[in-house]
């Protein structure tokens, strides 16, 4: 089984469906108009817990950030809980920080199921201490290796220059001075280690 969250949930933002209707909805055969189950409302209530949204419920879903709105996809990726999970993009639109408690969600998720994850991202940096591996792509696959050596890697700078460091956060405590040759030493957070994990973010 396959849990997907997309890079964008197209939708009427002026719509009056809750975050418990719309979670309803996808796991339920029971029409969400006809009102949602007890037993059901306790188990979305739940569900949401899980990913720190567990209070958004009763929101509608265009009252909800770019963050919120990710999380609330991702317990309902997980439900119920996959082999694999694939994340695309879950960066867009989210702001710095919606992104890095997006990003301890997945960890937590990863930890507890033990499942493999796949996520396509530009966000190198704020990934990297979740992955296991990256896999750097342009038009063909450039680089890949464990996120250290892959990011610390001076062709890699040479080729793609400071953007390659991106939106959320910097790893291993330095950024751009880390990489060999670019004037700069590791910074006190560079022993940081990844998650270990059964599959790559």
């Amino acid at each position: 089984m396959i849990g997907y969250v997309p890079q964008k949930l197209f939708f009427d933002p002026d719509t009056p469906v809750s975050v418990r209707d719309f979670f309803a909805a996808s796991i339920s055969r029971r029409p969400v108009w006809s009102g949602v189950h007890r037993r059901l409302r306790r188990q979305i209530r739940t569900l949401l817990g899980y990913v720190s949204a567990g209070d958004l419920r009763d929101r509608r879903l265009g009252e909800l950030s770019g963050g919120e709105l990710q999380r609330v996809l991702l317990a309902m990726a997980m439900t119920p809980a996959p082999d694999l999970l694939l994340l695309d993009e879950p960066a867009t639109g989210v702001d710095v920080q919606g992104l890095q408690l997006f990003y301890q969600m997945v960890e937590s998720v990863k930890l507890r199921h033990a499942i493999s994850i796949l996520m396509v991202t530009h966000d190198l940096a704020g990934v990297a201490e979740l992955a296991d591996r990256l896999v750097l792509i342009n038009r063909k696959v450039v680089a890949e290796g464990k996120p250290r050596e892959v990011l610390a890697d001076r062709q890699m700078m040479q080729a793609f220059g400071p953007g390659i460091w991106n939106i959320s956060r910097l790893p291993f405590g330095t950024g751009p001075e880390m990489v060999p040759g670019s004037g700069g030493e590791p910074g006190p957070g560079s022993g940081k280690k990844t998650v270990p994990g059964s599959g790559a973010p």
